[in-house]
C-alpha cells in the first residue's frame, strides 16, 4: 500500500530558490494532503530550503520548516527525520505533477478497498432508547 507521496516544484534564480512543496499521506485511513511555499538558497550543491508552513502531514518528516539537502544532476536530496528520529536521504527525482498525481488516486483507491470495520452490535446500553 502507498502511504506517502510528495512533490517539489522549483525554480532557481541567481542562487534564489522558490515553489512549492506538496506531500500527501495516509492517516487513520484518510488521505490527507498539503502544500506549501518553499523559498531558500542554493549555494554550489548545497540547498537551504524553508516551508511557509508545517501543516498534516507534516511534509518530509520536518519538525522544523528549515530543510537542508543538496541538488545534483536534477535530483534534490533532502536530509528528513525518519520515524525512529534518525537523520535520513530522502531523494526526489524529476518529474511531473501528474506522477504526484496518480500516487494520490492511488492512495485513494487504495483506501477505498480497504475492508470497513462494522458497527458494533449487540444490547443497548441501559437507558439508550435510540
Amino acid at each position: 500500500m502507498t502511504v506517502d507521496a510528495e512533490f517539489v516544484a522549483i525554480q532557481v534564480s541567481r542562487g534564489a530558490v522558490s515553489g512549492t512543496a506538496s506531500e500527501a499521506a495516509l492517516d487513520n485511513g484518510v488521505v490527507v494532503t498539503s502544500t506549501a511555499r518553499v523559498s531558500g538558497t542554493l549555494a554550489g550543491t548545497h540547498v537551504r530550503l524553508r516551508l511557509s508552513e508545517l501543516s498534516p502531514p507534516w511534509m518530509f518528516g520536518a519538525v522544523t520548516p528549515d530543510l537542508l539537502g543538496t541538488l545534483t544532476n536534477g535530483t534534490l536530496t533532502l536530509t528528513v527525520v525518519g520515524t525512529d528520529g534518525s537523520l535520513m536521504a530522502l531523494p526526489l527525482h524529476q518529474g511531473g505533477f501528474d506522477g504526484y498525481r496518480n500516487a494520490v488516486d492511488r492512495m485513494e483507491a487504495e483506501v477505498r478497498e480497504l475492508p470497513t470495520v462494522p458497527a458494533p452490535t449487540g444490547p443497548r446500553p441501559v437507558g439508550d432508547d435510540g
